[in-house]
């Protein structure tokens, strides 16, 4: 059996929530009208979904937060995935130094690393804490260990991380394993900071990848470098409906 939906596509990939839960308070992410929760999902209980969509056609699983890596039974619930079932895990990093061995030794294949800023003092001023060390130590242990393709997630601020990118390109440049996302902010209520990604003469516009008729969520445009032996890096710039910037 195959699960598709309403218009008789494939669902192919499941996004699982591990928890609500952040030790950063980035200024765009805000979860108005969220309920807080009477408990987890146990881990039992989340092997049983994966076991269940695996059957009915599921090929790979995501996981999601809050921060994934506050989960003290992470490791656990990675290894409870079915075989076959590719598996990655958005996160922050700034836990993931001390994780990304044992999470790659449990069966994931890769992480999605939010990171906004290289420069210190900005990264605090987005999300309110001193951690961009052990988000790029979290970076280096990950491509250690294996946890790749790396993406990272960077929402562009105006005024604030927008003057960036160039940064970010020679952070990723020579390194086949990053991919650099550039996330707008949506222009939503009375957001402050939407930017639209500069524009950038090596880049080539083309549709978001994904499988012939599979089952997608939102809209996004891909923007990429062409691949040659200097390793020039790839971009994606999607519009997302978290970062509302409203607030």
């Amino acid at each position: 059996m195959v699960l598709k939906d309403p218009y008789n596509r494939p669902v192919s990939n499941l996004r699982i929530s591990l928890t609500p839960a952040c030790n950063l308070s980035c200024i765009y992410c805000h979860a108005e009208g969220e309920k807080p929760a009477d408990g987890l999902i146990c881990a039992a209980d989340i092997a049983e979904i994966m076991r269940v969509a695996a059957e009915n056609g599921v090929r790979s699983v995501k996981f999601t937060g809050g921060e994934p890596a506050l989960r003290t039974d992470l490791v656990e619930i990675i290894r409870s995935v079915p075989d076959g079932m590719e598996s990655s895990m958005t996160t922050n990093g700034t836990l993931l130094a001390d994780l990304a061995w044992d999470l790659r030794e449990a069966g994931l294949s890769r992480v999605n690393v939010s990171l906004d800023s290289l420069d210190r003092e900005t990264y605090n001023r987005i999300t309110g804490q001193d951690r961009l060390s052990d988000v790029l130590s979290g970076i280096e242990a990950a491509l250690d260990a294996g946890l790749t393709p790396i993406k990272l997630n960077m929402v562009l601020l105006k005024g604030i991380n927008d003057h960036e990118v160039d940064a970010f390109l020679g952070f990723v440049r020579g390194n086949r394993d990053l991919v650099l996302q550039l996330i707008e902010l949506m222009e939503f209520r009375n957001c402050d900071h939407h930017s639209e990604m500069p524009w950038r003469p090596n880049l080539r516009r083309t549709p978001a990848r994904s499988s012939p008729g599979e089952c997608t969520t939102g809209k996004s445009t891909a923007w990429t470098a062409p691949r040659s032996r200097s390793c020039a890096p790839s971009i994606t710039q999607s519009s997302v409906r978290t970062a509302t910037g409203s607030g």
